[in-house]
């Protein structure tokens, strides 16, 4: 067996007191985790390299190295599982330097004590590696100077306006700041220990005034003020936050809904009332238009049988197809005649002079009237002529109606002179009566109607 190491005894045991204190060091690194990356590759380097430096101080003592050399000889072999490490940390995150510690590793092994100088080179490689551990300490405790201490945490954890709790692993509280404490006081919370009493008591408390938003968040209502609990998964922490006003907005929000929706049904009975006096009118409209026609057929048919005694049911079926009630948008001059030509049958003639200006509301008004005239004579006035003139003035149309039958005692508007009326009205026109020497209607319009 080849001699261990050919270092004097004084040399050896300097060398047993330094590499404790690296161990020392290291482990103090480790403790704190400064060193490299904090990933399982490095804390597997950090545990076997700290482990490898204990092993060899320790075989290295006079003692143990005088009692069992073979141990002293093959408890180095360690050296290869940091030595491993390093170098397949150093090619995956291409930190190179890591190589470093690698050389100290390998020139502690037992098997290249045949090389010259062999103890002085595990020497120097000892130096690197107690060179790279004060480089690594001074950077970490310059990166540990860069964050606030705890103190200067908790002091601001002490004086934010949230309230705000910490959980360990165990389910107890292991801090809460004196908002979040104030509040759990103010809603009858006593338990301050463990986390899951703190939950329950929320979610109790927001069931009975409050309201569940999700698994890990409840609002909780205490007097004007309403409180956001949130809880994380797995549980670490409690937090609690004041949302007084995006609760009034959410309030406001819904208020306004039902005000919106209030109004829509408001609408909505306006709109169906609004249909059902247009159906009303139209109702109306019609009722009037059957009044006329019916009013005017029965009296030219009643005239008609009056007239004609020698009338046989032939005639009489052939007068009645010609009395069809007039569609609203058919021609009102071919209606005019066709009104004539009926009238003529029973000894009745209906005289017009002047032209109908082209404009529909115009020409279906004076069909109506002409309609309301023949009927009127016919049944009231007993007249054989009806005379009706049109004359354009200026931007006005007029039309003059007239019969020489028998004048009426008094002017009664009923259904149909009523419904006249109203439809010159709506026109912008003028109705006028004369009962002087002849019955005269005389109606006044605007050309552009």
């Amino acid at each position: 067996m080849p001699e261990f190491i050919s270092l004097p005894s004084t040399l050896r045991l300097v060398s047993f007191v330094v590499e404790t204190l690296v161990a020392a060091l290291l482990l103090f690194c480790t403790v704190f985790g400064i060193i490299g990356k904090r990933n399982k590759a490095h804390l597997a380097y950090i545990i076997t390299l700290l482990c490898s430096i204990i092993v060899m101080a320790i075989s290295r003592t006079p003692l143990i190295e005088g009692i069992n050399e073979y141990f002293a000889y093959y408890s180095h072999l360690i050296l290869l599982a940091p030595l491993g490490l390093a170098v397949y940390i150093a090619i995956r995150d291409k930190r190179y330097i890591l190589i470093l510690d690698a050389v100290w590793c390998a020139f502690n092994l037992p098997f290249l004590s045949v090389i010259p100088y062999y103890g002085y080179i595990a020497i120097g490689s000892l130096i690197i590696i107690m060179v790279r551990t004060i480089f690594i300490c001074k950077y970490s405790i310059e990166s540990l100077a860069l964050y606030p201490g705890r103190l200067a945490i908790k002091h601001a954890l002490d004086h934010t306006n949230d309230g705000v709790a910490f959980v360990n692993i165990f389910g107890r509280i292991t801090y809460l700041n004196p908002i979040l404490k104030w509040i759990l006081q103010d809603l009858n919370i006593s338990s301050y220990s463990k986390a899951a009493k703190i939950i329950d008591g929320i979610k109790s408390l927001s069931a009975e005034n409050g309201r569940k938003i999700s698994e890990t968040s409840y609002i909780v209502y205490l007097n004007d003020t309403a409180y956001r609990f949130a809880f994380d998964q797995p549980l670490t922490q409690i937090s609690c936050v004041n949302v007084t006003e995006e609760e009034n907005l959410v309030k406001e929000y819904e208020k306004n809904q039902e005000l919106l929706k209030e109004a829509n049904n408001d609408l909505s009975e306006a709109l169906n009332a609004i249909e059902s006096v247009q159906k009303e009118k139209e109702l109306l409209r019609i009722k009037g238009q059957l009044h006329d026609e019916l009013a005017q057929h029965l009296s030219i048919l009643h005239m008609f049988i009056l007239n004609d005694n020698s009338s046989d049911i032939r005639q009489i079926k052939e007068m009645l197809s010609s009395l069809e009630i007039t569609p609203k948008d058919s021609n009102e001059e071919n209606n005019l005649e066709s009104l004539s030509s009926t009238l003529n049958s029973i000894d009745v003639s209906l005289n017009t002079v002047g032209e109908i200006p082209n404009n529909d509301h115009i020409k279906a008004l004076v069909y109506k009237l002409a309609k309301e005239m023949s009927t009127n004579a016919i049944k009231h006035a007993k007249a054989r002529e009806i005379n009706i003139s049109f004359t354009t003035k200026d931007k006005d149309f007029e039309i003059v109606a007239s019969n020489a039958g028998v004048m009426p005692k008094e002017i009664i508007f009923g259904n149909g002179l009523t419904t006249l009326k109203s439809e010159i009205d709506a026109l912008g026109g003028t109705l006028d009566i004369n009962c002087n020497n002849v019955f005269c209607l005389t109606v006044k319009l605007p050309l552009n109607c």
